[in-house]
């Protein structure tokens, strides 16, 4: 039996959103849904979230599935990614940590 794939992004977001940090976070353009319930999770926290806008030529179901959200955050072409991770990471200062409704506990927002 082989181990398979087990995709980790929305662990990884709910973790980070629970965490009480100020976040900046966000996916890139690819195929499937791994890191999009975790990318709305940070955004209801408050942090500063982005989704890479595809090219042409590159699988955008990931970056449908995020914008049909409805988010707040920042739709960004692969070339703009780093500045606006920049901009936003300068301005940490100005950043508060994200409001977090629940106690924190051990146990993720996102486990099955």
């Amino acid at each position: 039996m082989g181990i398979g794939y087990d995709p980790s992004a929305d662990l990884l977001f709910g973790a980070l959103a629970r965490s009480g940090l100020a976040v900046v976070g966000g996916l890139l353009a690819g195929s499937g849904a791994d890191g999009v319930r975790g990318l709305n999770i940070l955004s209801e926290a408050g942090a500063k979230v982005f989704v890479q806008r595809p090219a042409d030529y590159a699988p955008r179901d990931r970056y449908d599935r995020v914008r049909a959200l409805g988010l707040d955050l920042a739709d960004l072409r692969q070339e703009a990614i780093p500045d606006w991770i920049l901009e936003q990471t300068n301005a940490a200062g100005k950043l508060s940590p994200p409001a977090i409704g629940a106690p924190r506990t051990s146990r993720s927002p996102l486990r099955r």
